[in-house]
């Protein structure tokens, strides 16, 4: 029987390549041009938008400022 193994180098293109393929299968954010991987995004006037850019544009308003 004939072992094949895999160096790091090797593991780690594969794993690259296996994450490229999973990330081209999945929606892109309109705000950051990056793959969703969260279940779910948010409809902003026909665009997708990841929930990290939706916590990134978010603005509070203090009492102090009125």
């Amino acid at each position: 029987m004939i072992e094949l193994k895999m160096d790091n180098l090797t593991l780690y293109e594969a794993h690259e390549r296996a994450q490229e393929r999973e990330a081209a299968k999945r929606p892109i954010c309109d705000s950051c041009h990056e793959p969703i991987y969260e279940d779910k995004y948010y409809d902003i006037d026909g665009k997708m938008w990841c929930q990290r850019c939706i916590d990134n544009s978010v603005e509070y308003i203090w009492d102090d400022e009125l």
